[in-house]
Formats: C-alpha cells, sequence, structure tokens
C-alpha cells in the first residue's frame, strides 16, 4: 500500500517515488527521479481545493525536455497528483 509524507507544508512525498509541490497559486510542481514538470492549476473552492489542466502535461522540465510525455504517463501523473492531495485531505478537479 502507498504510503505518503509531508516533508514540508507544501509538498507531498510518496514512497513509490513521486512527489506533487503546491508551488503558488497557479502550478503543482510533479517530480519522478530526477525528472520534473510543471502542471497548470488553480485553486478552488472546497470541497475541491484544486483545478488541474492534464493538457499543460507535454514534456519534463529540463535536461529532460526532449522527451515527451504520452497520454498514458499523463494519466498516471494525473492519479498520481490526485492522491497525493487526496492524503493532504483535498481533492482536484480535471479539466
Amino acid at each position: 500500500m502507498e504510503t505518503f509524507s509531508k516533508p514540508s507544508p507544501d509538498v507531498i512525498v510518496s514512497d513509490t517515488g513521486f512527489s506533487v509541490q503546491l508551488a503558488g497559486r497557479s502550478r503543482v510542481r510533479y517530480a519522478e527521479g530526477d525528472k520534473s514538470l510543471l502542471v497548470e492549476s488553480e485553486i478552488a473552492i472546497l470541497p475541491t481545493g484544486l483545478i488541474i489542466y492534464p493538457k499543460t502535461i507535454t514534456n519534463w522540465l529540463p535536461p529532460n525536455a526532449e522527451e515527451l510525455i504520452d497520454e498514458s504517463k499523463r494519466n498516471e501523473i494525473v492519479e498520481n497528483i490526485r492522491s497525493a492531495c487526496a492524503f493532504a485531505g483535498f481533492e482536484i478537479d480535471v479539466l
């Protein structure tokens, strides 16, 4: 079973190897191993808490920017963000 921790108020870390950082009001930083990316988002009224835009998940940040993210990987990233946010006590909407 997956477990999470919160090493700081805005970071959620999974024991499966990814982390989610609420990086301000309009972005979520997702990291997996040595790769990371930014997902456009916005704060929403509870119970949702956060809206994310998966169409903005297209490629990793440098130095891995050449590696494109396919639909299967994008869906995995969205589900990872969803489970991390659920651990933190709020839901996400995906638009």
